[in-house]
């Protein structure tokens, strides 16, 4: 398995499947809905700050309803507004990214793992997701960026559309959409040392990563609004 040199790519590509707009949006203030009002009080019970946070978890999926719809996805290159039906639709796929509490309470157990135990947790991820990508299925990955008493909304969802595998420098590196990053492919890449250690864990754009786990993703059939 860690022998021959691979590289894998799923049909999914970020310029032509994913959303034009970055994931930054515009959130209604308090008393505009008793939707978000009771979603606000939810997302603050998981101890997540809502003035900060985004739909990345809810861009993947609604993005990879529209792939396997076959359909494009919206010529959009600003964010909807909270009374769009888009808006609705990608927030409604972001609770789901969530699959009820399992993933929150996930990112928080792993922001309180030491990076030895995250390394190894880590590496056992990757081959699921390799197992994924090899079945030519675009994958959502949660990563972990924070620890301790961190922001948990610091940490973040994108998807895996393929990796490399490079047997005599031991690098991984796995393409990605990241709604933080519309049109272009952002990687992520590290060295798996032996000893079940990951070395020079980093995300080409920059951010901090300290390990990943892979999400759910259940098709909704209608897709979101053009």
């Amino acid at each position: 398995m860690w022998d021959s040199e691979r590289t894998v790519r799923t049909g999914f590509r970020p310029a032509e499947h994913g959303f034009r707009f970055a994931n930054r949006f515009l959130w209604p203030r308090a008393g505009q809905g008793r939707g978000w009002t009771l979603a606000r009080a939810v997302l603050r019970l998981l101890g997540m700050n809502t003035t900060a946070l985004g739909l990345c978890g809810g861009m993947c999926l609604a993005a990879l309803d529209l792939y396997h719809l076959g359909r494009p996805v919206p010529k959009r290159d600003a964010p909807p507004s909270a009374g769009d039906a888009l808006f609705r639709y990608l927030l409604r796929r972001q609770i789901d990214s969530y699959s009820g509490p399992r993933v929150p309470l996930r990112v928080l157990a792993w922001m309180w793992r030491r990076d030895g135990h995250l390394d190894r947790l880590t590496i056992a991820q990757f081959l699921h997701l390799r197992a994924r990508l090899d079945a030519g299925a675009p994958t959502p990955l949660v990563l972990v960026r924070t620890r301790g008493l961190s922001d948990p909304t610091a940490n973040h969802q994108v998807l895996a559309l393929g990796f490399t595998w490079a047997p005599l420098e031991r690098r991984a590196t796995i393409f990605m959409y990241d709604p933080n990053h519309p049109l272009i492919e952002p990687t992520l890449s590290f060295i798996v040392a032996p000893g079940g250690r990951l070395i020079d864990l980093r995300q080409s754009t920059g951010e901090a990563v300290r390990g990943f786990f892979l999400g759910r993703y259940r098709p909704r059939t209608s897709g979101p609004p053009a």
